[in-house]
């Protein structure tokens, strides 16, 4: 079987790394390359190959992908638990493969599923469970549906972010459940990705509509305090009038210029 470990470097320079692993399944993974280089805020594929060979017994085996510098500092430490099945159980590979990288609250977003089922290849129902994990580790459920593959399957789906979201580094969660009739029990085969969530976009007010603004306030006070004049007039006075004795209050209020002595 065929994956892939990402590695994200978050420093402001480029990071040369070494890849390892540790633990009883050391034997079962084998890397393409286990040195490779991760520029500034970008992401390294690492891609590896699981294999049980002949004769190892079955069972579920732990270990760690370890990444380090050089100069032997930890960077990523992943725990990985990997099931070498009996011969007719099954089991499925779920892999976020498409999805954005960074997203703001309240957005569609398109995420494209590899679900591989690499045991026995009858015909089965799983149940995806879409999820955010925010940074301090509450994830909220976003949506569940029921698939069925028998071997291999690529599969999309539009999701819409919950709104409200504080900006930051979350990580989506694709999780597929399924039950195996080999062994009478309810299996699950999660996935998951770094999504970055964007501060929402602030909506500039144009200079017009501040103009539009102020202009609807000057028309509703002239109508009220022409309300007021007729209401001072018991009903009568028109527009004509109003508009000269207005005009006349205010050329009245302006100051007089000094007088030349």
């Amino acid at each position: 079987m065929e994956k892939t470990l990402v590695v994200r470097n978050s420093e402001s320079k480029p990071l040369d790394l070494i890849v390892a692993v540790e633990g009883n399944a050391r034997e079962l993974v084998t890397f393409h390359t286990t040195t490779f280089r991760v520029e500034p805020g970008q992401e390294a594929k690492v891609d590896l190959r699981l294999y049980a060979r002949p004769g190892t017994p079955p069972g579920e085996y732990t270990a760690f992908f370890v990444v380090r510098t050089m100069s032997g500092e930890v960077v990523q430490r992943v725990p990985v638990k990997i099931t070498v099945l009996v011969k007719g159980e099954r089991l499925m590979d779920t892999a976020i493969s498409k999805y954005p990288r960074a997203a703001m609250p309240g957005e569609e977003i398109l995420v494209g599923l590899n679900l591989v089922n690499v045991g026995d290849n009858s015909k089965f129902d799983a149940t995806l469970t879409y999820a955010l994990e925010s940074p301090g580790g509450k994830a909220t459920r976003i949506y569940s549906e029921t698939v069925s593959l028998s071997d291999r399957l690529y599969y999309e789906r539009k999701i819409t972010l919950p709104e409200g979201l504080a900006p930051g580094e979350y990580r989506l969660q694709v999780s597929a459940e399924y039950f195996d009739e080999s062994t009478n029990q309810w299996r699950k085969a999660p996935s998951s990705a770094l999504l970055e969530i964007l501060p929402p976009k602030e909506v500039a007010v144009p200079n017009n509509a501040w103009q539009g603004v102020a202009l609807l306030a000057a028309m509703a006070l002239f109508i009220v305090a022409y309300e007021y004049y007729r209401f001072r007039k018991g009903g009568r006075g028109g527009l004509k009038e109003f508009a000269s004795q207005a005009y006349q209050s205010i050329w009245r209020s302006k100051p007089k210029k000094a007088e030349k002595l």
